[in-house]
């Protein structure tokens, strides 16, 4: 009465389909996991009464099918290849199944599933449909077909998409910027000029450069959105030849003995790690990391209180200096330029600044020679207590007008501090502040700055009006928690990562394995030849 499927060379034993029961009930959907040898009379879990049971993954009845409250006729269900071939092989499965002797026609299968009788008559209907000599050879030939088709991922517009990317590429040579519009523009323009060319097979195309396409062909590249990491003219691979004359003057001149009494240490030369300092100044607002919040969806007009908006613009300058030391070897502390002159600050406040922040004065709080030279003499002292009078150490710094001043080199000089200058227009790509403790440093008074917040009496005292002696106590003691963060034992390999990311660690002798950390921000480790050999 019931045709048996044939096991043939396209075979459908191949097909593996989840023993999951679904049922078909518009109001009710059962569940249940087939034992492995099928065997229906060890039943399963949570076995209904209610509703048809199929054997293949059929689409849920419960989803709304498109009709106006419910009402009228239902729409009819569409069904796969793949859900009626795995359907016929269930059941065929069970016929054929001789530990199943009771089973021997469609419908004593389905009435062993504890299908009601009007289901066991739709499925045992379905079966007979799709199990027809010409209904299952069609679905065979639509099968076959599906396992040969081969999506090859390729565009209709190939040869125009090759040049587009070509042109992108190009572009982000030049650290240009591609949007939306260069690329669809562009798309179009490259259209037109392999249209005219009637040997491109683009004469009789249409192409509107449509969202879709567009979706697909950034998919097809391996392109990305990203914001950018620099605002800087020019990327750090731009700046190499640049970096290798720096760091090789470095290597082979300044670490080297000038003389045959200088004392040399091993691999490092005259300067060990922690008789390498940088200093750089880094500006403070003093609503620091207080732009993002959590809210609620519905919060449209998002809005942070603070003691005035102009307090998130610079107030404070941070004169930041740090060594390459690691634990006890290691120095490193911040000062704190104010705006104003100073003159009226009470001896009260004074005593309230935190003992590790020092102050100086400065009418816009910016670093000029005369500040300078007050923080060149601050660092003397700290060098001659830490490391002694007669210990020559090496100071990295940048161009910065003060740092140039000729009494600033002169009172570092008679301190025994030798002043290295960074390239000009380069500094942010081989500066170790720049290149991550900064910015880790204000992260680290942000996060002081939410703790002492969670104190209530502090959180009504910030939303008041804050006096400007009040700011300057409450930033020395967020400086100077921060800096004690900054110089605990777990951020060593934080701070002298910085050093070695920007060369400034670099060893007197050739180090293999010491130069693959030299990578400067952005850039690659171009300090390595393919043999294995460093650059220099």
């Amino acid at each position: 009465m019931y045709r048996k499927i044939k096991q043939g060379e396209e075979s459908l034993a191949n097909y593996k389909l989840e023993d999951v029961i679904v049922s078909t009930s518009t109001n009710a959907l059962s569940a249940r996991t087939i034992c492995q040898n099928e065997k229906r009379k060890d039943s399963f879990e949570g076995q209904g009464t209610q509703g048809s049971i199929m054997l293949v993954n059929l689409p849920n009845d419960n989803k709304s099918d498109g009709r106006t409250r419910n009402s009228g006729a239902p729409i009819r269900q569409s069904y796969s290849v793949d859900c009626k071939v795995g359907f016929i092989e269930k059941v065929q499965a069970a016929l054929d199944d001789p530990g199943l002797p009771t089973i021997t026609t469609p419908t004593s299968y389905f009435r062993s599933l504890g299908c009601s009788e009007h289901d066991v008559t739709t499925n045992v209907g379905r079966y007979g449909k799709w199990s027809k000599p010409d209904e299952l050879e069609k679905l065979m030939k639509k099968k076959i077909a599906n396992l040969k088709r081969v999506r090859t991922g390729t565009s209709p517009f190939a040869r125009l998409e090759s040049v587009l990317l070509a042109k992108i590429k190009e572009h982000r040579k030049k650290s240009r910027r591609v949007s939306n519009t260069f690329i669809r523009v562009n798309a179009l323009q490259i259209f037109e000029d392999l249209k005219r060319d009637e040997s491109s097979g683009y004469h009789d195309k249409v192409f509107k450069a449509s969202t879709g396409w567009q979706r697909r062909f950034i998919k097809r590249n391996n392109l990305r959105y990203a914001k950018r990491k620099s605002g800087k003219k020019m990327h750090p691979n731009e700046h190499v030849k640049k970096i290798e004359n720096f760091l090789a003057t470095l290597r082979f001149k300044l670490l080297s003995p000038p003389s045959e009494n200088t004392t040399v240490y091993e691999l490092w030369g005259r300067f060990r790690p922690e008789h390498r300092f940088n200093m750089d100044q880094v500006p403070l607002p003093f609503v620091v990391n207080q732009d993002y919040t959590y809210t609620e969806n519905s919060d449209e007009t998002l809005h942070i209180k603070c003691p005035a908006e102009a307090l998130r613009k610079r107030q404070f300058t941070m004169h930041i200096v740090m060594n390459a030391g690691r634990t006890n070897r290691k120095c490193g502390y911040i000062d704190v330029v104010a705006k104003g002159k100073g003159l009226r600050v009470t001896k009260a406040e004074r005593e309230a600044w935190d003992n590790r922040v020092n102050f100086f004065w400065q009418k816009n709080a910016w670093v000029d020679s005369n500040v300078m030279q007050d923080l060149a003499k601050r660092f003397i002292e700290y060098k001659n207590k830490k490391l002694g009078e007669h210990q020559w150490v090496i100071m990295f710094c940048d161009n910065l007008a003060a740092h140039v001043d000729n009494e600033v080199k002169k009172i570092f000089g008679n301190g025994k501090v030798l002043l290295v200058y960074f390239p000009p227009a380069m500094t942010e790509v081989i500066q170790p502040i720049d290149a991550g403790y900064g910015r880790s440093t204000r992260c680290c008074i942000g996060n002081e700055l939410d703790r002492w917040l969670m104190d209530a009496s502090n959180l009504e005292k910030w939303e008041a009006n804050m006096t400007a002696s009040e700011r300057r106590i409450l930033v020395s003691y967020l400086v100077g928690q921060a800096n004690s963060k900054m110089m605990s034992d777990v951020m060593d390999d934080l701070r002298i990562g910085c050093f070695e990311r920007t060369g400034c660690l670099i060893t007197r002798d050739i180090n293999v394995e010491l130069d693959k950390k030299i990578k400067p921000l952005g850039g690659n480790c171009f300090f390595q030849s393919t043999n294995g050999s460093t650059c220099f």
